[in-house]
């Protein structure tokens, strides 16, 4: 199944060997252990990384129960998205296949480095920066999917801010955005009428970006189209919690990007 998903201009179909495969972050066997559906543990299966003839990362392999119907759906969106030339230096190459009792996605390695390992490193301009051109290119795969897919868009035709957007101010008050700006985000929402529904990546955190050498990459397009509501995809790239924070300050000095007005100045220029 691994081979036949290979693009064929890789030499990968003639050359893979056992000692070719990684195995990583095996999680439960396939078929499961436990008849229940849903994302649960026993439900993970595990992932394949595929080396080249030289020993380096060349494709990434996500092994799954056949009855994940999250990573089939996952796997047609990036199928689709990757093979549009305007798209493919964002979505990495992605194929998929699936029997009675497996399936399989597999997708381009992207050589770079995550966002997780580049934002402590920013200064709150150079966070600024990188966040709206993580958001252009995110909107510029959204909105071709809207087009591409327009089965994705949900039926209803507005959604009401206020409700929505609640549970995500709490959490960046807690995670030590100040109140001020929290309140002025609070107040806006408040009076905002309703929003046309617009697909969102859903899962935008910065272990999910790679920084390319063609621009910025996004992966994990399980939650894909899941969440529409405009600028939802803003938070997550804004929100890394302790583990972004700038080395040797996990404790003490706030990241960047919890100073005042950045969060609001990255959306309004975004």
């Amino acid at each position: 199944m691994v081979l036949a998903t290979l693009p064929q201009l890789t030499d990968l179909e003639t050359t893979l060997q056992w000692h070719d495969v990684l195995l990583v972050q095996n999680t439960g066997r396939i078929p499961p252990s436990r008849p229940a559906k849903g994302d649960l543990r026993w439900n993970c299966g595990f992932n394949l990384m595929l080396l080249d003839r030289d020993g380096s990362p060349a494709f990434f392999c996500k092994c799954r129960p056949a009855s994940d119907n999250t990573l089939a759906r996952a796997t047609a969106i990036c199928e689709r998205l990757s093979s549009n030339p305007d798209l493919c230096p964002i979505v990495p190459w992605t194929r998929g296949l699936r029997s009675e009792d497996f399936q399989i996605q597999v997708s381009r390695m992207v050589k770079g480095k995550g966002y997780d390992r580049i934002a402590p490193t920013l200064s709150v301009v150079a966070w600024a920066k990188s966040v709206r051109e993580i958001l252009s290119a995110t909107d510029l795969v959204c909105s071709r999917a809207a087009a591409l897919m327009p089965e994705l868009l949900n039926r209803e035709t507005s959604v009401e801010l206020s409700k929505i957007a609640a549970p995500y101010l709490t959490h960046l008050r807690s995670a030590g955005m100040s109140s001020k700006w929290v309140r002025a985000l609070e107040a806006t929402v408040d009076v905002a009428n309703p929003a046309r529904p617009r697909i969102q990546h859903g899962d935008l955190w910065p272990s999910n970006i790679i920084r390319g050498r063609r621009g910025w990459c996004l992966l994990d397009f399980e939650m894909f189209g899941a969440i529409q509501v405009p600028l939802c995809d803003v938070y997550h790239p804004s929100d890394g919690g302790s583990s972004l924070l700038p080395c040797g300050h996990h404790n003490s000095t706030p990241a960047p990007w919890h100073a005042p007005g950045v969060l609001g100045a990255a959306v309004y220029r975004s």
